[in-house]
């Protein structure tokens, strides 16, 4: 049976049985494979039909990156998945309506900016979408949280379903929680320390501090 966690969780660039295997015991609600040939996470569709089928719980999320080289639909039919991501606006040529939900990715600057966060918003709003801002390079303390105006991202995702992506930090986590409030966390698989080899040292202390069971002890 999975952990039940303080947040929702999401993990992206997922790329191997033993990532799936072990958050999704760990109580992770969505795990994200990266179909973008051109990023360094990409997952074959071959590797992800193999991976999936032993995966019970989560909601599966296939990336696209910017959409403009994958054979989006190919992919989410073969696969029989119904939640989408890219990162960058939802592609014209697709219908958001195919699709039990969208997960549009904001990275840099305009992850972090108040004001532009809310133009995109107003600009790309779907009814089933959801945002993923990804501050893990960006924001990696209290410090660098305090800049950014916490109440306004906090009014932000009190309008709006967004997922912040971070570095597995237990400080860090548990100020966005904390003051931000949103939908849910996102944090990067383990990992690959060789063939067949993954390393979790990264992500078990933040995972231990999520598990609601350990707080009871």
């Amino acid at each position: 049976m999975a952990m039940s966690l303080k947040c929702r969780l999401k993990i992206k660039a997922l790329n191997s049985l033993t990532d799936g295997r072990y958050f999704a015991a760990l109580g992770a609600e969505w795990l994200s494979f990266c179909f973008d040939p051109e990023s360094s996470d990409f997952v074959s569709p071959q590797l992800a039909s193999e991976i999936i089928p032993w995966l019970a719980g989560p909601e599966i999320i296939a990336n696209f990156g910017q959409a403009d080289k994958a054979p989006v639909m190919e992919v989410m039919q073969s696969l029989k998945l119904q939640r989408i991501e890219f990162n960058g606006a939802f592609p014209k040529e697709l219908n958001a309506k195919d699709f039990l939900q969208v997960y549009r990715r904001i990275e840099g600057s305009e992850a972090i900016d108040p004001q532009k966060l809310k133009d995109i918003f107003t600009e790309e709003k779907l009814a089933n979408q959801v945002f993923v801002l990804d501050w893990s390079e960006a924001i990696a303390n209290e410090s660098d949280l305090a800049k950014h105006d916490p109440p306004a991202f906090q009014s932000l995702c009190q309008q709006e379903q967004i997922i912040i992506s971070i570095k597995p930090l237990i400080p860090i986590a548990d100020q966005i929680l904390t003051k931000v409030q949103p939908l849910g966390l996102e944090i990067a698989a383990g990992k690959e320390q060789g063939t067949g080899l993954r390393s979790f040292e990264d992500v078990d202390p933040l995972m231990e501090w999520l598990d609601l069971e350990e707080q009871e002890y």
